[in-house]
């Protein structure tokens, strides 16, 4: 139960969990898992942040995505460096009134495995930061960082064919989505 935890929902570290390289090119990655090694897996919940150029968005999750907390929402700092971003989360993540197990994260810019590589609409200091690492590291929580419109887009598609989602906020982003 430790290790699958480890593996899918534990922070990035493929170097001591190489599983957690496991994706599918095309479709889905399946894991079948017995009871036993599930058990760590059930009845996690999530905080959920958006972050934008105009503002900060979060709310707390169940397993299936019931909310357990109001949505909260402030203005995006300005300049939004990564120190700005992160002390008004912290703010926001210390007001919260109900515990959460991991962290999910949409980021405006391109982001490849936790790192973030652009963000058009916030500060250029955010280019090579190591955004998933360093926040799983100060929440002592899995989190996971990605493009605000491929997190959109997997709470929404239906998972099979071929689906575009288009998100529109400050900027405008897309995800593709093939079964």
């Amino acid at each position: 139960a430790e290790a699958v935890w480890n593996v899918l929902e534990g922070p990035t570290d493929p170097m001591n969990f190489p599983a957690q390289l496991i994706h599918a090119t095309h479709g889905k990655t399946i894991w079948y898992l017995d009871p036993l090694a599930a058990k760590k897996l059930n009845n996690k919940t999530t905080l959920a942040i958006d972050i934008g150029g105009t503002s900060i968005k979060m709310m707390v999750l169940d397993s299936t995505g019931k909310p357990l907390t109001e949505y909260t929402r402030e203005l995006t700092p300005h300049p939004a460096t990564p120190d700005a971003v992160g002390r008004l989360m912290g703010g926001m993540i210390h007001r919260l009134t109900v515990p959460f197990d991991r962290v999910s994260v949409g980021f405006p810019g391109v982001v490849q495995h936790g790192m973030v590589k652009t963000a058009p609409n916030l500060h250029p200091a955010w280019v090579g930061f190591s955004f998933q690492n360093e926040w799983a590291r100060l929440m002592k929580h899995p989190v996971r960082v990605a493009n605000d419109a491929d997190i959109q887009g997997l709470g929404d598609v239906s998972g099979s064919g071929v689906e575009l989602v288009i998100t529109l906020g400050t900027g405008i982003g897309s995800a593709l989505f093939i079964n």
